[in-house]
């Protein structure tokens, strides 16, 4: 039963978490006279974000010290804040050069080169991670450590990835290949399709995800919770398997280790057709990050059983972003049960090239910053009736996550991307959308984490904490034994598995097309 009574005298934890960009020289006033203005317009949390422009000896004394005074100013107002990791895992300056990341890259056809990343640590390696964890939270933020757990709550990273530039690799992932798969790793099948190339491509990005849960975010979340803190932040490259390769491998395995899992969208391309802005992109209205990147999100979260899901959004955008707009975003992520909104930003200055960075800038300066805790206010209501009762999703439809691993053949990806890959993106996201505008409870399925936390009981496919009735595999060629062997003993206790084009489990009913699965599902 919804208790209303409970929000309206608490409503502090679903006001959200809000960029607070440090761009300037910080003034005491001035912070007292900002927060003082944030909190009573709603805002509840904060990240206390450094931020281009930012004249300071950070992280030396002085920054520290005006630190130390935005948290007392936060005690006082009854706010609480988040630090950022002193040091996002992809700029870490002082990194000795055998904890900085490898990368292999095509010169020319056939020609390979292994090459550092100067300020990318080794998010493979657990003693670079160490090292990382060491220099960027442990040092950085130790004189602050009275306050964890009370009116710090959590440090912050940004987009944790490795380089875009080529693709992980080291000696411990050469090692780790061989040990695993009993063979040795060949970088041309990486890059190009040759006999046995997909299944290549397919155990080299299982290992490398497995790697970085190891070595990154286990050691990371193991950190914060010793240290009293949540773990939170948001991952790089979300929406799309192209993206998630260039940049981390996969998102949705990673998500639950956050306390508070987080996506961000940049730019105000919103799904609606009055939208007053011109979109950032094509014309097209559905795009991977308004529908697949929190649909892995959020159903992580479930599955893990995480209460916050965190979205960074209106950065990049314009100015122009009225109340009504901000209020439209919010609410198309909240209809998947994102709850923790992150507004991105509000700028401690205009001056200089400030005025120019990624906005909106939201604060006191906006003309619509008297009415502004109308928005927050509707805002942290919406997140909290969202987060009432339980999910009813009894469908699990699986990410082909492997199936995508198979086909990036990075050598061959032309101007327009791989054709294959491509057609199964846009594919699946047609399917999502088909499911959601039929009104379809469903969470998507990740198979690592099926692998560490599946199972199947009383006639249910459990994946952690919720249990599903039927299986959905879409498009998916290549799944692993694990999933498999899950799948079978679904099957043998009177499961329902639907299946969509080619598959190596063939005890499912297969179907033509989405609409005939519509039809079963309904």
């Amino acid at each position: 039963m919804l208790d209303f009574d409970s929000f309206l005298k608490n409503s502090a934890p679903w006001r959200g978490v809000d960029f607070w960009m440090l761009n300037d020289t910080l003034d005491e006033e001035q912070i007292r006279n900002q927060l003082t203005e944030m909190h009573d317009k709603g805002v509840g949390s904060f990240i206390a974000r450094t931020y281009t422009g930012l004249k300071s000896d950070y992280p030396g004394p002085g920054f520290k010290k005006k630190l130390h005074f935005i948290v007392e100013c936060a005690r006082e107002l009854g706010m609480k804040l988040f630090l950022q990791a002193g040091y996002m895992p992809e700029a870490v300056f002082g990194l000795p050069e055998h904890f900085t990341a490898r990368y292999v890259t095509e010169t020319s056809p056939g020609k390979y080169e292994f090459r550092t990343s100067e300020l990318y640590v080794n998010m493979l390696d657990p003693e670079a991670v160490q090292f990382y964890i060491k220099s960027s939270y442990e040092d950085m933020w130790q004189e602050f450590a009275p306050e964890f757990g009370k009116t710090i709550l959590s440090i912050w990273v940004d987009e944790p990835s490795y380089s875009s530039a080529g693709l992980p690799w080291s000696d411990g992932l050469v090692q780790k290949y061989q040990e695993r798969w009993g063979e040795e790793l060949k970088a041309s099948e990486l890059f190009h399709n040759t006999p046995g190339s997909a299944e290549t491509r397919y155990r080299y990005w299982n290992t490398v995800v497995r790697m970085l849960e190891e070595s990154y975010f286990k050691q990371v979340k193991k950190w914060c919770h010793a240290h009293n803190l949540l773990f939170s932040g948001h991952l790089l490259g979300e929406g799309n398997f192209h993206a998630n390769f260039l940049r981390g491998g996969a998102m949705m395995p990673f998500y639950r280790y956050f306390d508070i899992p987080g996506i961000d969208l940049l730019t105000a391309d919103m799904a609606f057709t009055d939208s007053p802005l011109n979109r950032f992109g094509d014309a097209r209205v559905i795009v991977p990050d308004l529908y697949t990147t929190p649909l892995q999100c959020v159903s992580a979260a479930r599955q893990a059983g995480r209460e916050k899901v965190l979205c960074e959004m209106y950065g990049v955008s314009s100015e122009n972003l009225a109340l009504r707009d901000q209020l439209y975003l919010f609410d198309h992520f909240a209809s998947f049960g994102v709850n923790c909104r992150c507004v991105h930003g509000f700028f401690y200055s205009l001056r200089g090239r400030s005025k120019r960075a990624y906005p909106p800038h939201v604060n006191y300066y906006q003309p619509y910053w008297e009415t502004y805790k109308a928005l927050t206010d509707e805002c942290a209501l919406n997140s909290w009736f969202i987060s009432q009762g339980n999910s009813l999703a009894k469908i699990l439809l699986l990410l082909p996550w492997n199936t995508a691993a198979s086909l990036y053949a990075r050598g061959d990806m032309a101007p327009d991307h791989l054709p294959e890959l491509a057609e199964l993106e846009q594919k699946f996201l047609d399917l999502e959308v088909t499911l959601l505008s039929s009104a379809l409870p469903f969470d998507l399925g990740d198979e690592f984490v099926m692998e560490d936390e599946g199972s199947v009981r009383d006639g249910k496919f459990i994946v952690g904490q919720c249990a599903y009735d039927t299986v959905v595999l879409p498009w998916a060629e290549k799944l692993s034994d694990s999933t498999l062997k899950l799948l079978h003993k679904f099957t043998e206790s009177g499961g329902k598995v639907f299946i969509l084009g080619n598959s190596p489990f063939t005890q499912g009913t297969v179907l033509e097309n989405k609409f005939q699965l519509l039809q079963n599902l309904l």
